[in-house]
């Protein structure tokens, strides 16, 4: 008897997860779809160097990841050593209220 509560508190623990992990991505999405529309930047790593650098503001999200990509071709036709890493951000808007 002792099998089966095994059996049975495993299908549960691997549901739970299962929904956990499902409730987690559609929260990662819909903060995604809301973001999109920000205005963002392109972090550029150097990893040999250790070198940051960034570009933009870009108007929203798939204009800064155009522009990561198109960089990101450049460095791979143009780069013999380790390239170059481009993350993509989104820039969140702050209080506009004057500092006292």
């Amino acid at each position: 008897m002792d099998d089966h509560d095994e059996d049975t508190t495993s299908w549960r623990d691997d549901l739970r997860v299962d929904l956990v992990h499902q409730l987690l991505s559609e929260a990662v999405s819909a903060a995604e779809a809301d973001e999109i529309d920000l205005p963002h930047v392109v972090v550029c790593h150097d990893d040999e160097t250790g070198a940051i650098s960034y570009s933009g503001p870009f108007g929203d999200g798939l204009a800064a990841l155009v522009y990561a990509e198109r960089e990101s071709s450049i460095d791979r036709a143009l780069n013999d050593g380790e390239l170059l890493r481009f993350e993509v951000v989104a820039l969140y808007p702050t209080d506009q209220a004057e500092p006292v």
